[in-house]
């Protein structure tokens, strides 16, 4: 299966899901803070893709963008890259970038 951010292809793609408890923070009227939380989990991917100098350059071309994440044919919509990637040459026509891809449940 093809994986794509934002419609463009994700080639030889490595995710780990990430999920982490909401937690909101109220100030009372008395100064105190009060938190709460839920079961709802915020979901987020680290992605790590193998890719060419093209391919690099429409991923970079995304930082910003609120798009559709398909993995395994299954699509997360209102996604965005929440990390600077992190980018590594494996040799002369392959590249290594690494990113956190989060789905904002506000948009």
């Amino acid at each position: 299966m093809s994986s794509t951010f934002a419609g463009v292809a994700l080639p030889e793609i490595f995710y780990e899901p990430l999920t982490k408890p909401l937690v909101k923070g109220t100030r009372l009227t008395s100064g105190y803070l009060r938190y709460q939380t839920s079961t709802v989990t915020d979901k987020s991917w680290k992605v790590s893709v193998l890719c060419t100098a093209a391919q690099l350059a429409a991923i970079l071309a995304l930082l910003g963008t609120v798009g559709s994440l398909v993995l395994e044919g299954t699509t997360h919509t209102n996604c965005l890259i929440d990390s600077a990637p992190k980018i590594k040459e494996i040799n002369p026509s392959t590249w290594e970038v690494s990113f956190t891809v989060v789905k904002d449940g506000s948009l």
